[in-house]
């Protein structure tokens, strides 16, 4: 647990809310890529 950013122990919301907003990019990013090329095509 010692490489755990220490802002993730001290403020669990903001540690989450990191998080979510990567899982949310994971996501959409190959969506929005898909749109783009069908867009090009």
């Amino acid at each position: 647990m010692t490489k755990t950013p220490y802002f993730c122990t001290r403020k669990t919301k903001i540690c989450l809310g990191y998080g979510v907003m990567v899982t949310l990019q994971i996501l959409v990013l190959p969506f929005l890529v898909r749109v783009r090329v069908a867009q090009q095509n």
